[in-house]
Formats: structure tokens, sequence, C-alpha cells
């Protein structure tokens, strides 16, 4: 039976055991998209199927019985499965009560990276603007377990600070991005401060926002090199027009050492710095880095196939089989998981082979982005590609309010749809304007 028949038989007739295949399929699916999504270059778009047929879920379920509801919480609540839980959370945003939906976060794994994401993937979907005030009452009861996912909330759904109130405690990197999504300017004593002697997650988080709120003056304080050891490198990566900034990069381009430092090359998108980042492919601290990098500047990435491994269970071994296995292997026993993964090849030969057809046509001076000449136009390409990985367009996406002024909803992990509406809208709206095509120097 098609999955679509089974929804349609579900929504007739409630069956238990129907029900629950569906739970299961839907969780294996997420699972597999999600793994997808995460390989270099899996298209961002491959999630769509998944993410329509968790909404039709959703709608589904919401007029169940309230005790399957509980049953299927509480089923999700302690379960390594997590594609339902998403149906389940945003059935319970759409309850009248909001007692159940504060219940069962409240005793949930929200420390799971993989659970908190789901969680709030639903809430960011499913609660409505009338009742984003049950946040404050979250706050209220356990700021330290919920205050990064309220943060994320706010700052995804673009809804004032004053949400919640007063805003307390250190600032933290979530905190620091949702102010700078939502473009709250009435604490920037607090963002100023979080500079001062930050470590680099905070450091960069806070920066971006200060950047798209306009505020670039921060960064003269960074371009002494004997102050300040660790410094907001993706901020300088995407500032625009800043010739300070451009000239320390580029007297640090052949020294870099440090990950986010590579990061800002990328960003910056000189194609002269392409070689540079090349010499440091086979440092392995860094080797992601300059992949991701150089994807950024020509949209190129030279990836090899590898294979996942787990490690066997010696006491279902049998006796001649442990005989067998190395002593002295540092990783411990292991056997292909079945699943292949794509890793960064670390010859830069093979990288500047691949990259002739592309680097013929550059000029060493300018600035491109994913291939493109840099503009307004390219950055929208390289989000619009299904060759962008997942890293890149989380990075690029910043450009749009801080180069290009452009304010808008967008969100790399924002469901497919949204993000095809929200692209085709920004290319509808700008395509005549002085930005769209015009090269940034």
């Amino acid at each position: 039976m098609r999955w679509i028949d089974k929804i349609i038989r579900l929504e007739r007739s409630f069956d238990l055991d129907l029900f629950e295949q569906l739970v299961v399929e839907l969780a294996a699916m997420y699972d597999q998209q999600q793994y997808v999504i995460e390989q270099p270059f899996g298209s961002w778009r491959s999630t769509r199927e998944v993410e329509r047929r968790l909404d039709r879920f959703s709608l589904c379920i919401h007029e169940m019985p309230q005790e399957v509801l509980e049953r299927g919480l509480r089923f999700f609540s302690g379960a390594e499965e997590q594609g339902d839980l998403y149906s389940f959370i945003r059935v319970l945003c759409m309850q009248s009560d909001e007692g159940l939906l504060t219940s069962c976060l409240v005793e949930m794994n929200l420390e799971d990276p993989g659970i908190r994401k789901v969680v709030c993937t639903a809430l960011r979907h499913g609660l409505s603007d009338d009742r984003r005030q049950v946040l404050k009452k979250w706050m209220s009861i356990d700021p330290d377990r919920f205050s990064d996912l309220v943060y994320e909330v706010i700052g995804w759904r673009r809804w004032p600070i004053a949400t919640l109130g007063t805003v307390r405690g250190d600032l933290t990197p979530m905190m620091a991005w949702a102010l700078g999504r939502v473009g709250d300017r009435s604490h920037d004593p607090l963002l100023r401060r979080a500079l001062v002697g930050a470590d680099a997650l905070l450091m960069n988080t806070t920066a971006i926002a200060l950047l798209r709120m306009g505020d670039e003056s921060f960064l003269d304080d960074y371009l002494n090199p004997n102050i300040h050891e660790t410094k907001p490198w993706l901020a300088m990566g995407l500032v625009r027009q800043n010739r300070r900034v451009e000239k320390y990069l580029q007297d640090l381009a052949d020294s870099a050492s440090c990950a986010d430092c590579i990061l800002a090359l990328g960003l910056s998108g000189r194609a002269a710095w392409v070689d540079v980042l090349l010499e440091r492919l086979q440092d392995d601290k860094l080797t992601q880095s300059v992949a991701l990098a150089v994807e950024l500047i020509t949209g190129v990435g030279v990836y090899e196939e590898d294979h996942a491994f787990e490690k066997l269970d010696e006491d279902a071994l049998f006796d001649e089989e442990r005989q067998d296995l190395d002593p002295a292997s540092d990783v411990g026993p292991q056997i292909q998981s079945g699943q292949s993964l794509m890793t960064v090849c670390k010859d830069p030969l093979i990288w500047k082979e691949e990259l002739k057809p592309i680097q013929s046509g550059f000029k060493p001076s300018a600035k491109y982005r994913h291939g493109q000449p840099h503009s307004l136009n390219a950055v929208v390409s390289a989000l619009q590609s299904d060759r962008s990985s997942k890293s890149a367009r989380e990075l690029v996406q910043e450009e749009l309010p801080i180069k290009y002024k452009l304010h808008t909803r967008f969100e790399h992990d924002m469901w497919v749809d949204e993000q095809e509406l929200i692209l085709a809208e920004i290319v509808c709206t700008l395509k005549k304007t002085k930005w769209f095509g015009r090269s940034t120097r």
C-alpha cells in the first residue's frame, strides 16, 4: 500500500497498528534523509518529501484521541527514533491546553542534539504568534534547560526579544544569534561585552549579529595583530568593502593557521587565495575548513568514498573469531556498517586538476562566490544550487543581510518548500535593482 493511501485510510478510520506502522516508516525516512543532507554536496532539497509527509501526518493525527497523543509522546520522549517526534510536538502546539506540551518538554532529554533539533523544528513551525507567550513561561520554569531552545525559536520566527521580558544572565551564542536575527539594538552593550575575551564561537556569533544590524565599527579593535589573540574571523570574511579588513586578511593569508581564519579567506572570496588554501589541505586540523573555503570561492569540492565502520561486540564472537582480532589496533575491532561516507581528498594536485577549468576564467584579484563573480546573483545562485553543501549555505546566507542589506526570513534549515519560495521572491524582487548581477569589489 502506498504511503498516501495509508494516510487516507487512517484519516477515515483510526487503526492503531497502521498508525504505529506509519510512525516507524516516517522515522526511518527522516533519519535517512538527515544522513544524506549531512554528506558533502548532499542536496538540501533531498528532505522535501519527508517534510511534506511529516506535515501531512501532523494534520492527520491532530484529530486523533488524546490517549494516542500521550502514548506517542511517552514513546518518543525516550526513544532514539526522532522522525515523528516532530509531528507530535507540532500537534501539541495546536492544542488548546499548553500543559501537555510543557510537561512533555520538561520530561524530554533536550541535551540530546537530535531530539532538541526535532523539537525546535516542530516549535518553529507549529507555535502560532498568539501563543508565543508560552516561551516566557518555559524560561521561568527552567532557564538553563530552555534558554537555547527558546531563543532559537524567537530568532527563527523573528519575534521581539521583549516576548521574554528582561534578558537575564550571560550572553550565549544562541542568544546572540537571536538578537542578530531580530535586529534588537537595545542589547548592544550586552553584545559588545561578549566580544571581549570571548571564546571563538561566541565571538563569531556576536560579531555576525552586530554586522546583521549594520554595525562593523567593532572590527577596528581587532586589526592590531598584537591585541586580542582570539578574533572574529568569520565576521571579517563577511564584511563588505572594508579595505582595512581586506588588507589585514591579505597580510595573514600565507600564514593562516586556524580553521576560522581559513573560512574567512573563503568568505572574502578572492581567487588568488585558492592556491594558498590548498597548501594547507594536508593539515588534518584544517582539511575540512580548507575544503569548505575553496567550495565557497569556486563551487568545487573533491571527495573520496570511504566506509563507515562500527565496533564489534567481542562477547558475541566465537573463540576462533576473537583470536583473529588485531590486539594492536588503535581503534578496536571494526566491520563495515554497509554505509559509505565521503571524505575530503587531501591531494592538492587532484584538487588543482579539478579546478583548472574554473580557475582558467578567474582574475586573481577578483572575488567569486561558488564559481561566479561575487554579486547578489552569485549568492542567491549558491543558495539555490544542489551542489552547495549544508555548511556553505549556512555561511553564504549571512551575506544577504550583511553585504547586501537584504533582510528576509530565509534560513538554510527551513523546510525546502519555504526556502524555494523565499529565494524565488528575492530573485523576482531584486532582478532589476542595482545590486543584482553587480560584482562585489
